[in-house]
């Protein structure tokens, strides 16, 4: 039992004297502080570009959403104008398409506004609404056309 305390006392003793005068740090150099300043400047630029590309992808989006909104509108108008001169049964369905196509614009429109405010964490989550309303009024825009023309 003696020689066992002994031992591991020696191997203590010899522990305590490679950490306290044998090991020593890596020194400080300009070439590390170089690299480690590449490495930021390398992760900056890469947020940088994530987010510009974000912010490019969120315009495109917010113009192709405009641009349908004016065709929606364009659309309600013409409709609007056609309702005169068509027969009295072919009005109400016409006036039900304008009026489902005035809601899911006023929907569009409310996610674009809200798709102006988002931020790149939200940009995702609302991205998919957005789309969803987006589809929404094209099959509407497309619908008029098929059958319903004075």
């Amino acid at each position: 039992m003696r020689v066992l305390v002994r031992l591991l006392f020696l191997i203590f003793i010899a522990l305590f004297i490679y950490f306290a005068f044998f090991r020593k740090e890596e020194p400080v150099t300009v070439d590390r502080v170089k690299q480690e300043a590449e490495a930021v400047k390398r992760k900056a630029k890469e947020a940088v570009e994530a987010i510009s590309q974000w912010q490019k992808e969120k315009d495109e989006l917010i113009r192709q959403a405009e641009e349908e909104v004016k065709t929606a509108t364009q659309k309600i108008d013409s409709l609007k104008d056609a309702v005169q001169y068509i027969t009295s049964e072919q009005k109400e369905a016409i006036r039900k398409e304008i009026k489902e196509l005035e809601e899911r614009k006023t929907a569009l429109e409310k996610e674009i506004e809200t798709m102006k405010d988002a931020g790149a964490e939200a940009f995702q989550s609302i991205r998919q609404g957005f789309e969803t309303a987006l589809q929404s009024l094209r099959k509407v825009l497309d619908k008029p056309e098929k059958g319903t023309k004075p």
